[in-house]
């Protein structure tokens, strides 16, 4: 069989159950023409259990772990290299390394954005590449505040905190991101993962998404839309955030989330002329200003204006 062959065959894997889908890089590393039967989490320590099928029928466990930020780099490709020479003098003693290496699904340009523009709905979001997450989602929201602006009419509150949350709020926030040697790193979001957008294959049962409208941002930039008022689901959060831990530190993430979910509140309010999303994100943004860097003049939040407090349900149509 040629290379061309091999390498179609390569990516014509598929995993049939599991709590997660593999990366390219993964599928890679496997022997050619290996099926995976399923993917879990395995004990501690980061480690993934896959279970395969080899060519001639047998078959084979791997194991492989994960690590975030530069000192993951460091400590996987230590573990790697330990394994590899342990196992030339104590063979069997250790589970065989096969490879090591990054996720495909990272930032090629270990940027934030996109290299083409993609849109939440009819409006086009504003992602060039940016050196920094901050940078990018000050972008995105300003955008999104100037075109609600043209959509509803004027609203001088919500234009003041606007650009104090850009200005204070979000510099906050992510400043703690990357507090004590951690950092932002790119990942690679759906972008307008709403419930419309997720659907089942009746066959396998396997969860299929449509209309992605990617972009690298912050991983927890996915979890805004399921804040926001045309798309709320506190499930969906809490079934991810079995998967993937929130971001240090823990307990700013429900404040990251509500800052997260202006963007889509402002993006559905503009798009559809309506008024409860837009009420919502004013109310929200004064919410953020009161815990972080309170502004003279803006309104006082209001917890009963607050649907994540009240468990009201927005009856709003949303056919984008």
């Amino acid at each position: 069989m040629d290379s061309g062959e091999a390498k179609n065959r390569r990516y014509s894997l598929q995993v049939v159950k599991g709590a997660f889908p593999l990366d390219d890089t993964v599928i890679e590393a496997l022997p050619l023409f290996t099926q995976i039967l399923s993917v879990g989490n395995y004990a501690i320590s980061g480690w993934t259990h896959i279970s395969t099928m080899q060519f001639d029928g047998t078959s084979k466990e791997y194991l492989m772990k994960c690590a975030r930020d530069g000192h993951g780099r460091i400590m996987m490709h230590r573990e790697y290299a330990s394994a590899t020479e342990i196992e030339k003098v104590t063979l069997g003693l250790l589970p065989v390394p096969r490879a090591w290496g990054r996720f495909k699904s990272v930032s090629p340009k270990a940027k934030f954005g996109f290299h083409a523009t993609t849109c939440d709905g009819r409006i086009a979001h504003n992602i060039a590449w940016e050196d920094s997450w901050e940078n990018l989602f000050s972008k995105l929201l300003s955008g999104v505040a100037s075109l609600n602006l043209e959509a509803n009419g004027r609203h001088p509150g919500l234009e003041a905190a606007t650009v104090y949350i850009i200005n204070k709020v979000v510099p906050r926030l992510f400043g703690h991101l990357k507090s004590d040697g951690r950092q932002i790193n790119p990942s690679l979001i759906h972008g307008d993962l709403k419930k419309g957008n997720v659907g089942t294959d009746s066959k396998p049962g396997k969860i299929i998404f449509f209309n992605p409208s990617a972009y690298y941002a912050h991983n927890e930039m996915e979890l805004g839309m399921r804040r926001s008022t045309r798309d709320r689901a506190k499930i969906y959060t809490r079934h991810y955030l079995r998967k993937i831990q929130p971001s240090e530190p823990v307990k700013e993430f429900d404040d990251r989330n509500k800052l997260y979910s202006l963007k889509y509140n402002l993006n559905y309010s503009a798009e559809h002329s309506e008024g409860v999303a837009r009420q919502t994100t004013y109310n929200d943004m004064c919410y953020l200003s009161e815990v972080y860097s309170p502004l003279e003049g803006l309104d006082t939040y209001d917890p009963q204006k607050d649907p994540q407090v009240t468990g009201e349900h927005m009856n709003i149509n949303d056919n984008h």
